[in-house]
């Protein structure tokens, strides 16, 4: 599918990936851009889950998790059907890192791909779809779990991998995935959902 950039998604690029750059932004970008950031952060909770035996929190990253594999599996289904080039693939001066190591397209480049993973952004989706569930479930974290989706969809940008808007329907669509997990659960919880023991066999010689 053809995919032209408007010019409020064109501005804001430059604004993030070239004026505002910054020697501490370049620093902190990859890391705020790892996988491993939102692994770390569900990972932990999950480990201090089973260590309480909090089964009721634990069951809470469980459903996490589900919205996690969902607002994923979306991301690439849309990937798939837009196949928009990403910023660093699609334009000359896009600042990227590479090899670990910061790197400028030339003034000459062009473009070799046609199609590309750039709509949406499942890194926004999937630290979005965290920062909802974590909403849902939990009252603790509210307050600061919404600045993980802000800083994870900002480094995309300033990393070169998305545009603004790829960003946005990202974070729509991780939204989307944690609201539809947890309203289905609740739902099913309230419509009688029981885990069931099985019955204590009868002692002996009864």
């Amino acid at each position: 599918m053809e995919f032209s950039t408007p010019a409020w998604d064109n501005w804001l690029f430059w604004l993030i990936n070239d004026t505002l750059r910054a020697r501490l932004l370049d620093w902190a970008m990859p890391w705020a851009s790892s996988a491993v950031l939102l692994w770390l952060i569900v990972g932990t909770g999950l480990a201090l889950g089973v260590r309480r035996y909090r089964w009721a929190q634990l069951a809470g990253f469980l459903i996490l998790l589900l919205a996690l594999g969902v607002a994923d599996g979306g991301t690439n289904l849309l990937k798939e059907a837009h196949g928009r080039l990403r910023p660093l693939n699609a334009m000359p001066g896009v600042h990227f890192v590479e090899d670990g190591r910061w790197q400028v397209r030339p003034p000459d480049f062009t473009p070799v791909k046609k199609t590309d993973s750039s709509y949406p952004s499942a890194h926004a989706a999937n630290s979005m779809a965290a920062a909802v569930a974590i909403a849902l479930l939990w009252r603790g974290p509210r307050r600061y779990i919404w600045a993980l989706p802000l800083v994870v969809g900002y480094s995309r940008v300033y990393l070169g991998k998305h545009w603004p808007s790829d960003v946005l329907m990202g974070w729509l669509t991780g939204a989307g995935a944690a609201f539809l997990v947890v309203g289905l659960v609740l739902l099913l919880c309230a419509g009688g959902l029981r885990v069931r023991l099985p019955a204590q066999p009868p002692p002996p010689g009864r």
